[in-house]
């Protein structure tokens, strides 16, 4: 049979002590191999989360591309501005301003429109099937428009000495270019509005 310890024997206390010190240690390994798995399971909680919200930016932005909003249109004009257009072709751009302005501009007096054209009448007639339809309608309603002027000699001019505009607009320094009417007028002109980048503006223009 088992004798049972003497609580009070030194070997006693030695068995306690050692089993003590193991219960403990067992609990230590327990409780730092549960904090290890607690914080790793965050850890991957976090990762799942911010993936979850990176996917949905993502989506959204995705989305996003096909319901873009409208660009609102520029308009650089005021209702009582003077407005001096140079470089028109076949006039269309002074054609909608004066006939299917926009709404901002709708009392624009077609008076304070000046269009004006590098080739002659009968260069510009020929080159643009609509232009004498749109000139026509022009000088009908009221705006002005000149033909044979140079955008990068203004001053030389005669109708357009001592005027001021609000606004001058080059939509575009186009020449006229077209192969089957390729000419010397036509390549002067090119490098007439190549120039005209340089050239500083008449003091008569604001």
């Amino acid at each position: 049979m088992a004798k049972a310890l003497n609580p009070n024997s030194s070997v006693s206390t030695h068995i306690l002590n050692t089993a003590g010190e193991n219960i403990m240690g067992h609990k230590k390994k327990v409780s730092l191999k549960a904090s290890l798995q607690s914080q790793q399971i965050r850890l991957k909680n976090k990762q799942k989360a911010a993936h979850a919200i990176e996917a949905a930016e993502v989506k959204g932005k995705r989305k996003g591309k096909g319901k873009a909003l409208p660009l609102r249109p520029t308009i650089p004009f005021m209702p009582t501005d003077k407005i001096l257009l140079i470089g028109e072709g076949n006039f269309s751009f002074a054609h909608a301003l004066v006939v299917y302005p926009p709404s901002s501009l709708e009392h624009l007096p077609p008076s304070n429109i000046t269009a004006t054209a590098y080739d002659s009448e009968q260069e510009c007639y020929s080159k643009y099937p609509d232009a004498k339809s749109n000139v026509h309608i022009l000088r009908e309603r009221g705006a002005e428009v000149l033909f044979g002027v140079d955008a990068t000699r203004l001053e030389k001019c005669s109708a357009l000495k001592a005027r001021r505009f609000n606004c001058v607009v080059w939509n575009f320094p186009h020449a006229g270019m077209h192969p089957p009417l390729r000419s010397k007028s036509n390549e002067q002109a090119e490098i007439s509005s190549r120039k005209g980048y340089h050239r500083p503006r008449p003091k008569y223009i604001v």
